[in-house]
């Protein structure tokens, strides 16, 4: 059975990520449970999990679906809004390049 407490390389190996992307872009995200006293973080592999279906589910949420004019009175105006509000930045700058 493994162990239910994973260095950061197993880690990695458990998201398939490379080091710099966990240390970095991933480690505010996701709770780490130990930095032992030569400065080594430790995960859960349950927190991992948990994790994943927590992208798993907001992946799921930005679907073709929830932009897709839902009556005839919605316009592209306020479906842009909506995609804007969903994915946090600004369709038209975008656009204007």
């Amino acid at each position: 059975m493994a162990s239910d407490i994973l260095t950061t390389k197993e880690a990695c190996e458990y998201l398939d990520v490379s080091y710099w992307t966990l240390m970095n872009r991933l480690l505010p995200e996701i709770p780490h449970i130990q930095r032992t006293p030569r400065g080594k973080i430790k995960f859960k592999r349950s927190t991992l999990d948990k994790y994943l279906e927590k992208q798993e589910e907001k992946s799921m949420q930005n679907t073709v679906e929830d932009i897709v004019p839902d009556t005839k009175t919605d316009d592209i105006v306020e479906l842009r809004k909506k995609y804007n509000e969903r994915n946090k930045f600004n369709i038209n700058e975008i656009l204007k390049r």
